[in-house]
């Protein structure tokens, strides 16, 4: 279960090209290499980590389930490929650190990389 301090930020809802999810970031720790973000649509809720290091490319690793923060997430193939691109386009068309803020097409990330596989 998450604590009080790290719970997340307020959600934004997006229209992504696979339907309405919801965006969250949580409050970063020190220790965190990367931004913690929650991710929710009308049948999953889990937390994923995005990192950017200043580059044009954000790479997305360790989805965990939300309810436990510990457990690796597991969905079909079908839910994984509308979850990555719903993803993909969160980071494209936001602002990575103030959420809320869409981002001007020149300031955009080019490319995401999951480096996680949870089809089950």
């Amino acid at each position: 279960m998450l604590s009080s301090a790290e719970t997340p930020d307020r959600f934004v809802t997006i229209h992504g090209p696979k339907g309405e999810f919801k965006i969250a970031k949580r409050p970063r720790r020190r220790e965190e290499d990367g931004w913690t973000y929650v991710y929710q649509d009308a049948a999953h809720k889990f937390t994923f980590v995005g990192n950017w290091n200043d580059s044009d490319t954000v790479y997305v690793r360790n989805a965990k389930k939300f309810s436990d923060g510990s457990s690796p997430v597991q969905f079909t193939e079908p839910e994984e490929v509308a979850i990555k691109e719903n993803i993909s386009y969160f980071f494209r068309t936001r602002n990575i650190i103030l959420i809320q803020n869409e981002v001007e097409p020149g300031s955009r990330i080019n490319s995401v990389e999951f480096s996680w596989g949870v089809v089950r």
